[in-house]
């Protein structure tokens, strides 16, 4: 009996080491992702689901996500629907193995339980975007953590913008901001344009490699880091990135409400509309308007940020998060994974 009792004893302390050991997110489809109705017949066929959006078993709720191409991997943000730690969560392109979590506190070492709206894996580090701040962690620490870790933010850079999502393209890290109905912005955001008044900054700066936060010196000249350009938005907007010089937005509010890829041709390519000046500096501004609009597709509700990997917009849903997945108001059309859009 006491043999017994010994070999129970040593089963149960090696199951509880392994799953210290392991992860606390999982990586299992939640919805077979499947088209619920005719409209976004045009959508699915424009290209293939890609790798499944981790933690939504452990009710993670996405809202960004980067590439960091070293490694390639593809890196969600979000929050946690039960108020744990929001996490960063790392997912291998090729395999669609989870690689990595990173349980994100603030710098005296408390839980963030904050948004995370929106992540940017750029040459030094990754941002997270969120209540007029981005958040940093250098990407040496990031890599350097244990597959399953806790990690501070390394610096809070406070900016002009409410920085709901962001992104990394070409040198330039973009925050942009969400706009519409109970989320306003400030006011000197609003500029009249010739498709009407937009209400919402897309804003860029240029990073500088020697500077350990990326950002350069000038910019954090002022109380808030001012940006290298400014580009005024419609509204509803969660999410962009930019592929062969094309600006990609994602506008969508709901979980029942289609979303809309807006493809527009690069503003910057003519002379500003006009200046804003922060703290004495004339920032150069442009507007996404109609007229540099391209080409505009219906998708499938609550659409999030985007991503370029592989040569292809990839599009985040946040319908499969279990809060939007149980009730009488259930997402409609909930995706689980990744979309890679190959024809649009």
């Amino acid at each position: 009996m006491k043999k017994l009792f010994v070999l129970l004893l040593v089963l149960c302390m090696s199951c509880s080491a392994a799953l210290s050991e392991g992860f606390f997110y999982t990586l299992e489809s939640v919805t077979d992702s499947a088209k619920t109705m005719s409209r976004y017949d045009a959508f699915y066929e424009s290209g293939e689901m890609s790798v499944l959006v981790p933690g939504l078993k452990e009710h993670f709720v996405p809202q960004g996500v980067s590439y960091l191409p070293d490694k390639d991997w593809f890196i969600f943000s979000g929050y946690s629907g039960m108020e744990y730690n929001s996490p960063i969560l790392a997912v291998d392109a090729e395999s669609g193995a989870l690689v990595k979590e990173v349980m994100l506190q603030y710098q005296d070492g408390s839980p963030y339980i904050g948004h995370a709206g929106g992540v940017a894996v750029t040459e030094k580090n990754i941002f997270i975007a969120n209540s007029g701040y981005l958040w940093r962690i250098s990407l040496e620490k990031f890599l350097s953590l244990p597959d399953s870790s806790e990690c501070p933010f390394e610096e809070l850079i406070p900016i002009p913008s409410r920085a709901s999502y962001c992104t990394y393209a070409d040198g330039i890290l973009w925050v942009g901001e969400f706009q519409y109905s109970g989320y306003p912005t400030d006011e000197s955001h609003y500029v009249q344009t010739e498709d009407g008044e937009h209400k919402a900054w897309l804003i860029g700066y240029e990073l500088d490699r020697t500077q350990e936060s990326e950002l350069k010196e000038s910019a954090r000249a002022g109380v808030l880091a001012i940006p290298d350009y400014i580009i005024t938005t419609t509204n509803r907007i969660q999410g962009m990135t930019i592929k062969d010089g094309k600006f990609y937005l994602s506008q969508s509010y709901g979980r029942k409400n289609a979303s809309t890829m807006l493809k527009y041709g690069s503003p910057l390519a003519e002379e500003p509309a006009g200046y804003a000046e922060l703290y004495g500096v004339q920032v150069p501004m442009w507007s996404l308007t109609n007229s540099k609009l391209e080409d505009k597709l219906t998708m499938p509700p609550a659409s999030e940020n985007l991503v370029v990997a592989d040569g292809a917009v990839h599009v985040l849903f946040e319908t499969a998060a279990s809060i939007y997945m149980v009730g009488g108001n259930r997402s409609s059309n909930p995706i689980d994974r990744l979309f890679k859009m190959t024809g649009f």
